[in-house]
């Protein structure tokens, strides 16, 4: 896949395009891309997505935007093994902001050639969003490129988006939001040493913090996946939340992965949500707490051998 960033100049050829935030890459996000590319094939040129580099939502609400669902390099993982050919970021700033819809279309056709343009229903673009389907099919029309657009997606009558799965992670419902993701939730991060009170009652764990501005599943237990660096997968139990039983203040992510020892300090890991459990919980005691993490490691255990 060819990642472009704001020039365009080394692309070569013509496109079919589709243009949007793409947070997630959700299952409507997919079968946009599954269009596109089959008609890519279908014209013998580029399949090709124009995103943007931070968020809009970042630069326009900056001290409360959503938390995004995916950041950049998940973004390009996803897009890569989506099996897309060209992802351009654009850089949003106010310049972006203020360019009249005309322009950033002259902009793109100069740069990317599109035979045709995918967009969702809703879809608007440029200076106060001037830029809608009606619009760009009005300015597309005169050059020879087609405009289309693609319907809402819907899971068991429920329409994807990414607020409705950024509001089922608040709630601690990762399975829910996995099937409007089409994959689980995952969050990675750098294993840091923490405490190392886990090591001590038999309970070692991998702790990774939270990226800032990304979301994540509400405070809670999880029967869980753990991704290692090699791409091993190992089942796992995970603790989101500030651990109350030990007094903590800081968010933090903890896994125990079942039947695996290893060091992981230092290395980059993926922790993929499959279950919530229960809630996040003080205890009395020791004693306490370990009796619950016996229950919780038992019960991930049956859970995920049933979802193998």
């Amino acid at each position: 896949m060819q990642v472009l960033r704001d020039d365009l100049r080394a692309f070569q050829g013509e496109s079919v395009l589709t243009i949007g935030k793409f947070d997630g890459i959700h299952l409507a996000h997919q079968r946009l891309i599954e269009t596109i590319k089959q008609r890519a094939s279908a014209l013998d040129v580029s399949s090709g997505m124009v995103t943007f580099d931070p968020h809009p939502a970042q630069v326009l609400n900056p001290h409360g935007p959503p938390p995004l669902l995916t950041d950049t390099p998940q973004k390009i993982a996803l897009l890569e093994t989506l099996g897309l050919d060209l992802l351009i970021f654009l850089t949003f700033n106010k310049t972006l902001m203020q360019t009249r819809a005309v322009d950033f279309l002259a902009y793109l056709n100069a740069g990317l050639r599109p035979r045709e343009l995918w967009v969702g229903e809703d879809f608007a673009m440029g200076y106060q969003r001037e830029g809608d389907v009606a619009f760009i099919r009005a300015w597309a029309a005169s050059r020879g490129i087609e405009v289309f657009t693609i319907p809402a997606v819907q899971v068991e009558g429920e329409q994807v988006s990414g607020s409705r799965i950024r509001d089922l992670l608040a709630q601690g419902k990762v399975a829910a939001a996995a099937r409007l993701l089409g994959r689980a939730p995952a969050i990675s991060g750098i294993v840091h040493q923490g405490d190392q009170r886990g090591r001590t009652i038999g309970f070692p764990t991998a702790n990774i913090l939270p990226v800032p501005g990304i979301a994540l599943a509400a405070n809670g237990v999880y029967a869980t996946h753990t991704v290692l660096p090699d791409g091993t997968k190992i089942p796992s139990v995970t603790n989101v939340g500030t651990r109350p039983t030990f007094e903590g203040q800081r968010c933090q992510v903890e896994s125990y992965l079942f039947d695996w020892e290893g060091d992981l300090y230092g290395k980059s890991i993926t922790v993929e949500f499959i279950q919530r459990l229960r809630a996040e919980q003080k205890f009395a005691g020791i004693e306490a707490l370990l009796a619950q993490i016996r229950l919780d490691a038992e019960q991930a255990r049956r859970l995920l051998v049933s979802k193998s």
